[in-house]
């Protein structure tokens, strides 16, 4: 198996995550225009809108802890924080226990 690039894993990580978020966008949209439609198909929605942000967000903090893993070892003090401080910021984004397992709590 070729070795990871970080940089290109790090992007193709983030470029998949703002794709996704940019779905999720679109749905929201739809479901915004759906007031006084049925409430039932809008929570439906916006439960379906949820499920997505959360599963992006997870697979942005499972793609960041393997290239961590990887090569966090051998990088500088700088790089190791950015890292850190990305993967906060998706973990923000979960429910509280999906965020402990990430974590490794």
């Amino acid at each position: 198996m070729p070795p990871i690039d970080p940089q290109t894993a790090l992007e193709t990580a983030l470029r998949e995550t703002l794709e996704l978020q940019h779905k999720c966008l679109g749905l929201y949209e739809q479901i915004e225009g759906l007031r006084g439609e049925c409430l039932a198909y809008q929570l439906m929605a916006e439960s379906l809108l949820e499920t997505a942000a959360q599963g992006a967000a997870a697979r942005s903090v499972a793609t960041l802890q393997v290239l961590e893993a990887g090569h966090l070892a051998t990088s500088g003090t700088l790089y190791r924080r950015g890292f850190a401080r990305v993967r906060a910021s998706f973990q923000s984004r979960l429910p509280r226990p999906v965020a402990m397992q990430g974590s490794g709590a």
